[in-house]
């Protein structure tokens, strides 16, 4: 299911400066990410953070699963269905949390099948996912009255295209005066959860970036954080490769240290059958040098430290 970027080893820096961020009532967060699900112009999904937020939400003591899903973004497979159903049918849970059960159930079943999609496009060579980056954006005004009137927003152009589309909406807002927004749902970020931020800038630089490098991106932006955007822009200076696990990563870093012909030229034939590197300890103590992390489309992405 959805995966958020995870470091495999070493020490995440956290960024504890996040600018412009908007805190929301979870269930006006949730309520926000369902609307903007049915304004959208496709597939009538809800964003992935709202999935978790649903879950979170709803989870008990007895939905292990669903507190797995709240917690990490990823599934229990059927067990997590299982629980899921169970709960829909309970007369004890009111209609507003079957509803949102519904929309969960409706968002795990398509990115199972995107997942599906993913490996098949991999396996056969096709061109990687086009990232296309959308912004659902909310007036906060309007919100405070209890008056949902947001915008979905193409996140990859320019800040001041993106401010524009901003300036439309709250012109048209029903609270007089209007001028504050927030971004309250997202589509196409790579894992990022982008809800509560209120800069154009950082959106757009972040959006442009996961459009160009993919998956990377969304990485690099975990590992930058967004307090220093000139960071932010050296992606390239910083990211070093992708790989499918973290074993092919460390076997070519091997290979292109010609580790296998130097334990040729110094080890005796009769005992260089026996002698063998140890891929997994050199892969232990390799993390600790570089920030190595598996992102959302579950590859592993390095970086320079």
């Amino acid at each position: 299911m959805e995966r958020q970027p995870s470091f495999e080893g070493g020490e995440r820096r956290e960024h504890e400066s996040r600018p412009e961020i908007y805190e929301f009532n979870p269930t006006d967060r949730i309520h926000l990410g369902i609307i903007g699900a049915m304004m959208g112009d496709d597939d009538l999904l809800i964003d992935p953070h709202t999935a978790r937020l649903i879950a979170e939400v709803v989870r008990t003591d007895t939905t292990p699963a669903l507190d797995l899903y709240a917690e990490t973004g990823q599934l229990a497979g059927s067990v997590a269905y299982q629980e899921l159903m169970r709960l829909r049918a309970d007369p004890a849970v009111n209609e507003v949390h079957t509803e949102w059960l519904g929309w969960l159930s409706q968002y795990w079943l398509s990115v199972e099948r995107q997942y599906t999609e993913q490996r098949e496009t991999s396996n056969s060579g096709e061109r990687e996912h086009r990232y296309e980056p959308q912004v659902y954006v909310t007036d906060l005004e309007s919100l405070e009255r209890r008056i949902y009137h947001s915008l979905w927003v193409d996140a990859d152009q320019p800040a001041a295209d993106i401010e524009a589309d901003v300036t439309a909406l709250l012109s048209s807002s029903p609270t007089v005066g209007a001028k504050r927004w927030v971004v309250s749902a997202h589509k196409d970020f790579a894992g990022l959860d982008m809800s509560g931020f209120q800069s154009a800038e950082i959106i757009s630089r972040i959006a442009r970036g996961i459009r160009e490098h993919g998956a990377p991106f969304a990485v690099w932006a975990t590992i930058a954080g967004v307090d220093d955007l000139g960071r932010l822009d050296r992606f390239s200076d910083f990211y070093l490769a992708s790989y499918a696990s973290l074993e092919d990563w460390v076997r070519e870093v091997a290979a292109d240290l010609e580790w296998d012909k130097h334990l040729d030229e110094v080890i005796d034939p009769q005992v260089r059958k026996y002698v063998a590197i140890d891929y997994g300890r050199f892969a232990a103590d390799a993390v600790e040098r570089w920030d190595v992390v598996r992102g959302h489309d579950d590859r592993i992405h390095v970086f320079l430290r």
